[in-house]
């Protein structure tokens, strides 16, 4: 066998020897999730978060926290992890607490979703979320058949996303009205009001046809 050259400025790749095996963790958490445990230093995290990866021979992660994404905390993670080798992606674990196990549903976001800013939750999905639903859309998968709005669910949520769900999906003198009710009291009012009709949380949509 002719000896390998060693790869040039000029032709480098990221895959300098052609495909490679690389281990990976698609549901990772952080201590944004309340149910991760980490007790050290906070100015200690990311390099022990990244040294646990690397003795676990992770190549590539992605971080899913429960229904959150922490913005500073993933950067400083992927800042670290870069150093090592070690990519990291953007996303979030869909939570809902009904049923015997609940629902979780892991999403990963594209990089561009981080560029524009975007705030997990907003409407506007991101380009990674759009095609999943594209996607789901093309093999007739409807999560309106599997997922209906509860007091748990809203439970999580803030009190101006009810009522933002209540307008969209009701009316705005549901809206109005329910906005007056403490939070427990809003989660129950807002899960009747949308109990059979179809309303989804914009995570869980499918993308509209072009």
């Amino acid at each position: 066998m002719a000896h390998q050259q060693p790869a040039t400025e000029a032709d480098a790749t990221p895959f300098a020897h052609g495909s490679a095996w690389v281990r990976a963790d698609f549901h990772l958490h952080t201590k944004v999730d309340k149910e991760f445990d980490y007790h050290g230093p906070e100015n200690d995290f990311a390099a022990a978060y990244v040294a646990a990866l690397k003795k676990a021979n992770i190549g590539l992660g992605v971080i899913t926290n429960h229904n959150k994404f922490g913005l500073d905390e993933f950067k400083a993670l992927r800042r670290r992890a870069r150093k090592e080798g070690i990519g990291l992606l953007p996303g979030v674990e869909l939570s809902v607490a009904d049923g015997a196990n609940g629902v979780h549903t892991l999403i990963v976001f594209s990089d561009d979703w981080l560029a524009e800013g975007s705030g997990f939750g907003r409407s506007q999905a991101s380009e990674a979320h759009s095609n999943n639903m594209l996607l789901a859309r093309e093999v007739g998968f409807d999560m309106r058949a599997y997922w209906q709005p509860s007091a748990s669910y809203f439970g999580r949520v803030s009190k101006e996303r009810i009522v933002q769900a209540v307008r969209k999906g009701v009316s705005e003198q549901t809206a109005q009205n329910i906005a007056r009710i403490k939070k427990q009291a809003m989660a129950e009012a807002e899960a009747a009001a949308l109990s059979g009709k179809g309303w989804l949380p914009a995570l869980l949509r499918q993308a509209p046809t072009k």
